[in-house]
């Protein structure tokens, strides 16, 4: 499936970049790699990630980096669409 990115998410991944980066610009870039190859994957397997918490999402969470990717898979279009990126500790959108 094509994977689209919302600007939501970019501006999400971008903050966490820059966040990390004022600490360690290494990580910061492995950290962002990490999330982009993973949710380029998720284009390929829409179904790796468990249901959403918000509806007619997915979730990808990470178990090497703090985050969850939210996702919605259109089956029609053949789009993936990566919502947000968020860090576990902080609370979900209301909606998207």
């Amino acid at each position: 499936m094509r994977l689209e990115w919302s600007f939501a998410a970019i501006s999400e991944l971008n903050e966490i970049r820059l966040y990390i980066r004022e600490r360690d610009p290494a990580a910061a870039e492995r950290v962002k790699d990490r999330i982009v190859l993973a949710m380029e994957l998720i284009g390929r397997r829409p179904y790796t990630g468990r249901s959403g918490r918000l509806p007619d999402t997915r979730e990808f969470v990470f178990t090497d980096i703090p985050y969850v990717g939210i996702y919605d898979v259109d089956e029609k279009r053949g789009q993936v669409t990566v919502l947000h990126v968020i860090h576990t500790a902080r609370n979900y959108p209301p909606d998207t």
